[in-house]
């Protein structure tokens, strides 16, 4: 099982302090996470900035393409049907199936505005209680969804290449079963 964990701080530097702190402790107990990337939205800026940390110990690191579609999902669909003149609102495209909820989205969506910055960290096994307990000294709040194990290697297979035919026989097997 993994879980997406979001930890959304009330200023900008909060999340770049948070992700120096998953470094430290990664150097300590070995990888803590898949990966991380956070999110910065500086307060005179029209939209926030991704920062990944290629730096980072990551038991399974996802590619580029993940955290940008999620970063998408979030923060740049909002901001393209605002300049449509679109209602806001839901995403038509649902991650769900994947495992990152529409709620943990929308709850993302709601709390990262200007002058503000969150955490993302994708993990293989880590609780969220384990991870409040790992950061005591930080100020956030924190959202998060949790993937099975085959949403987890669905995500693996798409964003790192590591197409396995074991892979591809969970994939038939469930496709066979849904019709």
């Amino acid at each position: 099982m993994g879980t997406l964990i979001a930890f959304f701080c009330p200023d900008v530097g909060g999340a770049l302090a948070l992700l120096g702190e998953i470094r430290a402790l990664s150097g300590k107990e070995g990888p803590i996470a898949r990966d991380a990337v956070a999110v910065v939205w500086p307060s005179v800026a029209h939209r926030p900035e991704l920062w990944q940390a290629p730096d980072l110990p990551r038991s399974a690191p996802m590619n580029d393409a993940f955290w940008h579609l999620l970063f998408g999902h979030v923060c740049l669909l909002p901001i393209a049907a605002a300049a449509a003149g679109l209602p806001s609102g839901p995403s038509p495209c649902s991650l769900a199936s994947l495992g990152i909820r529409d709620d943990f989205l929308e709850s993302t969506r709601r709390r990262l505005a200007p002058g503000a910055s969150a955490l993302l960290l994708l993990t293989d096994d880590a609780t969220v209680d384990r991870m409040l307990a790992r950061l005591p000294r930080h100020e956030f709040t924190v959202a998060s969804t949790n993937l099975s194990r085959l949403q987890l290697h669905g995500l693996s297979c798409a964003f790192t290449g590591d197409v396995t035919p074991q892979s591809w026989t969970s994939t038939t097997y469930i496709q066979r079963t849904e019709r």
